[in-house]
């Protein structure tokens, strides 16, 4: 079975945004930043910014949102105030059909200005 993995930045990063194998996606966890590395204050924007760029890398190896199976939650900083914004977030990127789901709270993420990390698990259509 091969094993595709997706670097845009051909190596830069010291890993792959995401990895093919078979008909699974696993991506490298993601943050809510923007191209210019911009954090946006609103943790709800962040948030919707996190989906948005795993939206992006998904879709780079044939997958997409709908067809996430899993995810995993990093989060930092007052939990109690940002989980209810997150699930609403969430809830609204997978219309309701919300994956399977583990979240947990760390002490710090890479760089303080985020509030949580996500990595996703996904299907590929069997027509790609």
């Amino acid at each position: 079975m091969a094993v595709v993995r997706y670097d845009p930045f051909e190596g830069g990063l010291g890993f792959s945004l995401a990895t093919r194998v078979g008909d699974f996606v696993y991506t490298s966890g993601m943050v809510g930043i923007d191209p210019s590395f911009n954090v946006p204050e609103d943790p709800a924007e962040e948030f919707r910014l996190v989906f948005a760029n795993l939206a992006e890398i998904l879709e780079a190896v044939g997958s997409s949102l709908d067809q996430v199976v899993e995810s995993t939650n990093f989060f930092a900083g007052d939990v109690g105030s940002l989980y209810p914004v997150f699930e609403a977030v969430r809830k609204d990127v997978f219309n309701g059909a919300l994956p399977a789901s583990t979240s947990v709270v760390v002490s710090q993420l890479l760089d303080p200005r985020f509030h949580v990390e996500v990595k996703l698990v996904a299907t590929v259509p069997s027509s790609e």
